[in-house]
C-alpha cells in the first residue's frame, strides 16, 4: 500500500503530522508530507486510522500495482 496526500484537497489542518509524526511532517510550504510512503505492520494500521481522521479526506492508501 502506498500512502498519499492529495495536495489539491488538503486544507492544511496539520492533524496528520501532529498526531502521527512518524508518518507525516510539515513541508516547507506548510502542506503535510508523507515520510513513510509504503507503511507496513503497525505503521500501516496507523496510516489507515489517519485516512479516516483526515478532515478533508485528502489522505489515501493506494494498492501498489504489481510489476508486469
Amino acid at each position: 500500500m502506498t500512502l498519499e496526500i492529495d495536495d489539491k484537497t488538503c486544507i492544511r489542518t496539520g492533524q496528520c503530522y501532529y498526531l502521527y509524526p512518524e508518518l507525516f511532517e510539515k513541508g516547507d510550504d506548510d502542506y503535510p508530507t508523507v515520510i513513510v510512503p509504503e507503511p507496513t505492520g503497525e505503521a500501516l494500521d496507523t496510516a489507515e486510522e489517519m485516512v479516516l481522521l483526515c478532515p478533508s479526506r485528502s489522505i489515501h492508501l493506494q494498492k501498489v500495482k504489481a510489476e508486469a
